[in-house]
């Protein structure tokens, strides 16, 4: 049986990830206290083709989990560079750690973005897809 968006998305939110804040949602803003902080980005679910008699395979979901790490201008850019690594190594750990929360394949790839929500903050960002 395929697993359900809820249910791919609520596996991300309750990722522990260690140091963060989780949240259960996107923030409209965070206070300095709860950064470095996590959330979920619903990003979607593409389905397979339609053949003569059934849908072609599984889903593949996709979500994307933020960490912001601080606000743009708050440390020497070496220091948030260095946080930033650390913060991807970390991320990654929770993610090979984790129960895999699909049927199928799981993949993700992690990556910087200096300049998140417009210019306002540094973030890690985690792109996931499972299968099914």
């Amino acid at each position: 049986m395929a697993t359900s968006f809820a249910t791919f998305y609520d596996a991300f939110k309750d990722l522990e990830v260690t140091g963060v804040t989780s949240l259960d949602e996107p923030p409209l803003s965070v206070p300095t206290a709860q950064i470095p902080c996590k959330w979920v980005d619903i990003a979607g679910m593409d389905g397979g083709p339609f053949m003569a008699k059934s849908i072609g395979g599984w889903p593949t979901l996709k979500a994307r989990v933020v960490v912001l790490m601080e606000p743009i201008g708050q440390n020497r850019n070496e220091n948030r560079w260095s946080d930033a690594l650390a913060m991807m190594d970390t991320l990654n750990d929770a993610i090979t750690g984790m129960t895999r929360p699909c049927a199928g394949h799981l993949s993700w790839s992690i990556g910087c973005e200096p300049n998140f929500a417009g210019d306002k903050y540094f973030a890690v960002v985690a792109t996931v897809e499972g299968e099914g």
